[in-house]
């Protein structure tokens, strides 16, 4: 009995032997138009080579997002419906795969007209397998395998397009021969810069240079060897071996023979060597599945739901779940339970740290209304985001969806976050108006001990000038009084020409005193 590599059908068994894309699946319209559209959306990406692993990642995302939506495309009725999204995307996932900035390094390497020539036949044989040009593409990678047997992306192109012929075996032999080529990552931590480096062997002139070369895979054995070893700056968020990739594609093709403990073992091998391979750990959970295993099912299903977070989706309509549904229905009510409790935790500690906030946002409010600058607060409007973002996450968790718990907890958390930055502007602002209002008022009292102290000089002034004219006025009085006593001869103190005199000097002094001052 045989299986359909894309929907796990056994439609194909028997003298049909086997199917990438089997009859049954093949019907599907919506799977048609989805890998059209993954084909089209990723196009651009896969033409890239030197970007490097953070693109390539980038890549895999979008495909996984595909994959999401194709789950919600699907018709609902078909049982095989996780199956045929799951491996319904085989050759773009390779074209990713490709372009990987490991990979596409490996043409760094070629130095030999046969390597180059090989490489040549390679790129002819991939684009007619995208073609359908199957029995042709078979020629072009043996004849680029008889040039270069050291490229691991021969075996495994190679292996694809036996699979696409439906000779199972014949791309499983391929995927196994490729494990010994995979190009052996060197993590390389440079002190100023990370360069993407290739070299076959670490000599006197290497270890005199300033980085640190950690293998990844580094044993006795691979020590002797002469493969050539692909060295940078390349540190994968999952520290992702290529080893697991061709042992998932060996599992797969031990599943479509029904050889279910077999499966089990590749996939072992692969997320062993990938130990963050979700895509692995699914793959291994419906293994473990078939072949008895229920506690390891258990546990690579609630890594690779995780990791990823659609697989509680596909989980849900994958039949080779069923043997064990209800233990898969538990775990996935936990998964969901567990979630809700966290993004409604994550809620409530936001909308505390709002209502805090709040109180902050308040006081601010009450400087500026004191404040003769500002109009408006920056609290204001990032307070105003985390409410929205805290409405969001209540939102989420209301239609009691799983990915819309994990958004919510997301949401709430982002809320958190903003909250807590809207608190902090939000003393901050209030300090810096109260600053400035203290300053004011100091400004303010400064003025008005200035404006005190003139007014005294000028009284202070004005009553010593007033003073001399008063003396002065007097004096001169009492002369012009005696002269005219003497003048006129007269007994008695002239008091008429006293007061007359007194009074003119006394205002020709204050018409002085007033121009002066």
């Amino acid at each position: 009995m045989a299986r359909c590599w894309t929907c796990g059908s056994d439609y194909a068994g028997g003298t049909f032997g086997h199917f990438l894309t089997c009859p049954l699946c093949e019907n599907v319209k919506e799977m048609k138009d989805l890998r059209r559209e993954a084909s089209l959306g990723l196009k651009e990406l896969a033409q890239i080579q030197q970007r490097g692993f953070e693109e390539a990642s980038l890549g895999f995302d979008e495909l996984a997002q595909i994959q999401q939506e194709g789950f919600e495309k699907l018709s609902n009725e078909l049982s095989r419906v996780a199956s045929v999204i799951e491996w319904g995307f085989t050759e773009i996932e390779w074209n990713l795969q490709r372009h990987e900035a490991i990979l596409s390094s490996i043409d760094h390497t070629l130095k030999t007209p046969n390597e180059t020539q090989g490489n040549e036949f390679r790129k002819m044989a991939e684009e007619l397998r995208a073609r359908g040009v199957l029995d042709e593409s078979e020629r072009r990678f043996l004849k680029a395998l008889e040039l270069n047997p050291l490229d691991y992306r021969i075996y495994v192109g190679l292996a694809l397009t036996y699979l696409q012929m439906g000779k199972f075996h014949a791309g499983r032999t391929f995927l196994e021969k490729s494990l010994p080529h995979v190009p052996k990552v060197i993590r390389v931590i440079e002190k100023k810069q990370t360069k993407l480096v290739v070299s076959e062997d670490t000599d006197e002139e290497d270890e005199e240079t300033e980085s640190e070369y950690i293998s990844e895979d580094a044993d006795e054995e691979d020590e002797e060897t002469e493969s050539e070893y692909i060295s940078g700056g390349i540190e994968t968020p999952t520290g992702f071996d290529l080893r697991s990739y061709s042992y998932r594609l060996i599992g797969r093709t031990h599943f479509c023979d029904e050889s279910y403990t077999k499966a089990v073992e590749a996939l072992n091998k692969s997320i062993e060597l990938s130990p963050d391979y979700y895509e692995g750990y699914y793959d291994h959970a419906q293994y473990c599945a078939l072949a008895g295993q229920e506690h390891e099912c258990i546990t690579s299903l609630r890594k690779a739901i995780l990791g990823r977070p659609f697989y509680f989706y596909f989980s849900q309509k994958e039949r080779n779940f069923d043997q064990i549904r209800d233990v898969i229905q538990n775990l996935l009510t936990e998964q969901k339970n567990e979630n809700l409790q966290i993004a409604k935790k994550a809620i409530s500690g936001a909308e505390s740290s709002l209502e805090e906030t709040r109180k902050s946002v308040n006081k601010a409010r009450e400087s500026l209304k004191k404040s003769r600058g500002e109009s408006s607060l920056q609290c204001e409007e990032i307070f105003w985001n985390a409410q929205v973002l805290s409405k969001l996450a209540l939102e989420k968790v209301a239609t009691d969806d799983y990915m819309k718990l994990l958004e919510a907890k997301h949401l709430a958390h982002k809320s958190w976050d903003e909250a807590i930055k809207a608190r902090n502007t939000a003393d901050e602002e209030r300090k810096r108006l109260e600053d400035e209002a203290i300053k004011e008022r100091a400004k303010a009292e400064e003025e008005r001990k200035h404006r005190e102290y003139v007014n005294s000089e000028r009284i202070k002034k004005r009553n010593n000038h007033l003073t001399r004219v008063v003396f002065w006025a007097v004096v001169i009085s009492i002369i012009i009084a005696m002269i005219t006593n003497f003048a006129t001869n007269t007994t008695g103190f002239p008091w008429l020409a006293f007061i007359l005199s007194l009074i003119i000097a006394t205002t020709i002094g204050l018409y002085l005193i007033r121009k002066e001052l």
